[in-house]
């Protein structure tokens, strides 16, 4: 951008702002492209030898309650080894690439629409026991009292697989979903005896529970095939397209390890995850349902920066203390983690980080979608493009009055996500 002023994009802002229909695209020097309305100094970043020192290929998607309003793509940046055609070297917002933990937070919703449906009988304080045939019966078997709501917050007590990968299901069955649930159900539970072992008391951060939320799903639905599930649920409410964002039962265990695992197994793109985040921010999701909206981001657990280490660094970098929600975390500054706190958020190991930032004026949300294999520790070089982000798009927040001029986009804009299908929630 070696001709292309911060003035000259303040002016095209103004412009687009003005015209209300037509999208600012920049093709940038280095292999990166934005378009959209709110973006601001992001283009100049993408630009620089800070974005391009970074490793991994990323797609971003940003926006606020009237929907996505800058969106874009890097692939100007160190490469990846190539673990399998799951991993591309080359990134858009419509490509899809694995968002490992990023998952939990959609199957979260997935369990939370299954509850807010009257045709199943679920609800958070349902104990396995009554759910699961081969749950235990016992009253003294401490396992007895996990309920839908332990699972969501990972206060359960299921703790890590056995083998050289903790986080991936071992099992002398055949491979599925629901021998990965059978096998953390007998193998994993009371991992945390220094926590005193306590379901609903001690937070483990884990997949076990996962594969186990898995099974509660399959059994309520009467649906085999979890990626079918999520389509049910949250995908039909959030119009997320099925070729662009979905659990993979068939991929390989060479492919993607964690393709069975509905806390880590979704393969999506930055474009149909935004939609996700669009419905959540702007509490359309679950038919509105303030209850169960509210519960799904209420604080589950205590601080946990003191027990989970990685957590001063990478994403949450500036937002010390760290509470879990349903499927996702509370990003706060202040321990006590009330009130109107910053974030939420859903961390993905190798680099994708969702978030949504509440904020007394305006909510906004985004997505970085990013190909990297390097895993936690080089979640830092992430962190200065998320910040340039969160500020570009709060900086552009827009006001009201102009909700109806976002209702009748998606018909008049072109190279835009509209056009595929992005389609806006009803406002409240």
């Amino acid at each position: 951008m070696e001709n292309f002023s911060l003035t000259d994009l303040v002016v095209l802002l103004s412009l687009c702002s003005i015209v209300g229909v037509q999208s600012l695209k920049v093709r940038l020097s280095q292999g990166a492209e934005i378009h959209g309305t709110c973006c601001g100094t992001i283009g100049r970043f993408l630009d620089s030898s800070v974005a391009t020192n970074t490793t991994g290929a990323y797609a971003f998607v940003l926006g606020n309650m009237f929907g996505p309003c800058c969106w874009g793509s890097s692939s100007a940046v160190r490469g990846i080894i190539q673990r399998s055609s799951l991993f591309p070297q080359k990134v858009k917002t419509e490509t899809p690439i694995p968002m490992a933990s990023a998952s939990k937070w959609l199957t979260a919703y997935v369990i939370l629409t299954l509850i807010n449906d009257v045709n199943y009988n679920l609800e958070l304080d349902t104990p396995l026991h009554t759910i699961l045939p081969w749950w235990t019966q016992q009253v003294s078997d401490p396992r007895y009292k996990v309920t839908v709501h332990n699972l969501l917050t990972q206060t359960d007590q299921f703790g890590h697989f056995t083998g050289s990968n903790p986080l991936v299901c071992n099992t002398n069955r055949s491979r599925s979903l629901l021998n990965c649930a059978k096998e953390a159900y007998e193998n994993t539970f009371g991992q945390s005896e220094e926590k005193g072992n306590k379901v609903g008391e001690a937070f483990t951060y884990s997949e076990t529970g996962f594969y186990i939320m898995g099974a509660v799903a399959q059994q309520v639905s009467g649906i085999t095939s979890f990626n079918d599930i999520f389509h049910n649920t949250v995908g039909k409410q959030c119009a997320i397209l099925r070729e662009n964002c979905y659990f993979d039962e068939n991929i390989t265990y060479n492919e993607n390890p964690f393709s069975l695992d509905p806390g880590a197994g979704l393969v999506c793109s930055a474009e149909e995850y935004a939609k996700f985040l669009w419905a959540v921010s702007s509490r359309t999701i679950l038919g509105g349902n303030r209850k169960l909206l509210d519960e799904a981001d209420a604080p589950h657990t205590t601080d946990q920066k003191g027990d989970e280490d990685w957590l001063s660094e990478g994403p949450f970098y500036g937002t010390p203390f760290h509470q879990y929600a349903y499927g996702h975390w509370r990003e706060c500054k202040f321990r006590s983690c009330t009130g109107n706190f910053e974030k939420t958020s859903s961390l993905g190991f190798y680099g994708t980080y969702p978030w949504i930032l509440r904020t007394p004026v305006i909510t906004t949300w985004g997505i970085i979608a990013r190909v990297n294999t390097g895993g936690f520790l080089e979640w830092k070089e992430h962190d200065y493009p998320r910040k340039i982000m969160e500020e570009a798009v709060y900086a552009a927040r827009v006001p009201a009055e102009t909700a109806n001029l976002y209702r009748g986009i998606q018909d008049n804009r072109t190279e835009s996500l509209f056009n595929r299908n992005f389609i806006m929630p009803n406002l409240p």
